[in-house]
């Protein structure tokens, strides 16, 4: 039975990743700054920006695999501490890399990027480049001292369970609006804009065949390749429940010149996608109507 240690694994993605890799047999151990009330796996409470305790932590579980998925992800919040975005997203990488050089080197690691990450200098916020930066590093160690780590670049990760993302924000507004009989009126100040969503359930599987078949040193996507507008959105909960959204749409609005990224290399290890984009709001909106 493989040892996994999971970072954030308090938080959205987390949450799923302890519960699949449970599931599918893998001895689990969660870990961030504070515990859940009734964690489902066992769990260590670290500072990932603390290197003796990173070190501590690496020494106590000697994991053979790592998925790290800890850091801030808010790219809005990155504009007002830039220098604390870096840290959170870049030291915790590190220290997790030397840990596991010095004490359990033959462990498989898998840091999650970001499909925001962009050439270094000239990233479109700070965020960004803290994931760039992160995803640099990571590869620079795999090459300097012969880990074993890949990089997976998720797209936005929608599906049950709480987020601050815009499928998870229409599905609270519909629940709240449907449990008091009403209607949801969705504001859509920019209908245009384009986005790739994978489900979280997904994205756990995916995660579990990058760290068992992955290729060391490379980048995957972690994505549909497909990129729907945010009227899309609005318009299949409406098709879910048609009497409890209302759609506001403003006339203009930009278009999103970015490209999807394409699973293809993922797929070739044999991923595929259990859940539509369908289904995974229908999950998403269930979620928040029995919460």
């Amino acid at each position: 039975m493989n040892r996994i240690l999971i970072t954030g694994a308090s938080g959205f993605t987390g949450i799923h990743a302890c519960r699949y890799f449970s599931q599918k047999g893998y001895d689990v151990t969660g870990t961030s700054r504070s515990i859940p009330d009734k964690p489902a796996v066992r769990w260590i409470p670290s500072d990932l920006r603390d290197k003796e305790a990173v070190f501590q932590m690496i020494s106590d579980t000697k994991p053979d695999r790592i998925l790290h998925l800890a850091g801030m992800s808010h790219a809005g919040k990155s504009w007002g501490d830039p220098a604390g975005t870096i840290e959170a997203n870049v030291l915790p990488a590190l220290y997790l890399l030397e840990a596991v050089r010095k004490m359990v080197p033959s462990c498989r690691l898998l840091i999650t990027g970001s499909a925001l990450e962009a050439d270094p200098k000239a990233p479109p916020h700070p965020y960004s480049l803290s994931k760039t930066l992160q995803t640099l590093s990571a590869l620079g160690f795999s090459s300097l001292y012969n880990l074993h780590v890949v990089i997976a670049k998720p797209s936005n990760l929608i599906g049950p369970g709480h987020s601050q993302g815009v499928c998870s924000t229409f599905a609270r507004k519909i629940a709240e609006a449907a449990g008091q009989s009403g209607a949801a009126d969705l504001h859509l100040p920019n209908p245009r804009a384009k986005r790739d969503f994978i489900d979280v359930r997904d994205a756990a599987a995916a995660y579990e065949i990058l760290l068992e078949n992955g290729t060391a040193g490379t980048v995957y996507d972690v994505c549909s390749g497909v990129h729907r507008t945010i009227l899309e959105i609005a318009e299949t909960y409406k098709q879910i429940l048609p009497d409890a959204v209302r759609i506001e749409a403003a006339s203009q609005g930009q278009r999103d010149a970015s490209i999807p990224g394409s699973p293809a290399f993922l797929m070739k290890l044999g991923w595929k996608p259990a859940y539509s984009f369908t289904d995974s709001l229908k999950d998403t909106l269930a979620f928040y109507t029995n919460t």
